[in-house]
């Protein structure tokens, strides 16, 4: 893994190149984006995607609806409570299918060092965006991408104070 990590003048431009890193970066990557937020608190968006399938959790909940009809149904229950419990269960994999595959959350930046110097740019009014990248060329991809979009980049996690942006 490799990261790679670009300051912008703008959180504008910040927030679009992270949707744009995405298109690059592929589906393996971990994008986050730091822009200031309001009495100096720092919003983190991450734009993570989740590979995870959805179907064996609805057919999960629709063999337990099945189940569940079935029991009403040697219970003495009617034909219609068997139905409720049948699309109850149906509802509820679906539900559980979609919930279960959503957004990850990925572990933050633990290192002080760099949350302080993230928050000196923000401080500064600029943002920052990192990208975690499974290969050398996707981090490529995503360095000349940061290039395209005049932000500065600096190699893994900020390390050191960046230097003031040129002005456009």
């Amino acid at each position: 893994m490799r990261t790679v990590t670009g300051v912008f003048e703008t959180a504008d431009v910040a927030l679009r190149v992270g949707e744009k890193a995405r298109e690059v970066a592929g589906p393996r990557a971990k994008i986050r984006v730091f822009v200031a937020g309001g009495s100096g608190t720092v919003i983190e968006s991450s734009i993570v995607s989740d590979s995870s399938n959805w179907l064996p959790v609805t057919l999960m909940g629709i063999g337990l609806g099945v189940i569940g009809a079935m029991i009403v149904g040697a219970l003495g229950g009617g034909a219609g409570l068997g139905l409720v419990g049948l699309f109850a269960g149906a509802l509820t994999g679906v539900m559980l299918g979609v919930w279960l595959t959503g957004e990850q959350v990925p572990r933050h930046i633990r290192a002080e060092r760099a949350r302080t110097l993230y928050k000196q740019q923000l401080d500064h009014g600029r943002a920052v965006v990192t990208v975690v990248v499974p290969t050398h060329a996707a981090a490529d991809r995503v360095v000349a991408l940061f290039e395209a979009q005049d932000g500065q980049v600096t190699d893994r996690f900020l390390k050191q104070p960046v230097h003031p942006l040129p002005s456009t």
